[in-house]
């Protein structure tokens, strides 16, 4: 089967993602807007790097499915973009739309965190590029350098606090 994408094939692991210019370039860009790069240098984006994996899904594709308990990890998306839907428990009517999500968002934290079944579907909409922060890849990081591990806890904490903060308000106004 041929690879979805067009610039490299199959996933790329560790320090190899900075040697596609595209995906170097691309990293360097999310330092400032990107809520789970905040407070990380260039050094730490490269050291962080190492622990990576690239992967690239062609449009339509699925990343994960809501229910699913695969391997834990947190998408960053490099390049393309990134449906989030849920199931609708107490309707008849499928999935309902949440969000989508471009260059520099992260999803699948909760899993990650939780270590729960997914709480929704990712689907593709074009060309995606993920960058991958799996469990065991989370915990080495803080064994083996505590202010990284740290910084990133913190960032997912932040993200898991902006979208509770987000979700209470929607809430609040559909009451």
């Amino acid at each position: 089967m041929a690879s979805p994408c067009s610039a490299f094939s199959g996933p790329v692991t560790g320090e190899d993602i900075l040697l596609i210019p595209e995906a170097a370039a691309r990293l360097m860009e999310m330092l400032d807007d990107s809520a789970w790069a905040k407070d990380l240098s260039p050094e730490d984006v490269k050291t962080l790097t190492g622990y990576l994996t690239l992967r690239c899904y062609a449009c339509g594709e699925t990343v994960f499915r809501e229910g699913d308990v695969d391997e834990r990890y947190l998408a960053i998306i490099l390049k393309g973009a990134v449906e989030i839907s849920k199931t609708e428990t107490h309707e008849d009517v499928g999935s309902r739309f949440i969000i989508k999500m471009g260059p520099g968002r992260a999803f699948g934290e909760m899993a990650l965190i939780e270590g729960a079944p997914r709480s929704a579907t990712a689907v593709t909409c074009e060309e995606t590029w993920l960058l991958l922060l799996t469990e065991a890849s989370l915990e080495r990081i803080c064994a083996r350098d505590g202010k990284l591990g740290m910084t990133l806890l913190r960032n997912i904490a932040r993200l898991l606090s902006f979208r509770l903060r987000h979700t209470s308000e929607r809430l609040l106004n559909a009451i």
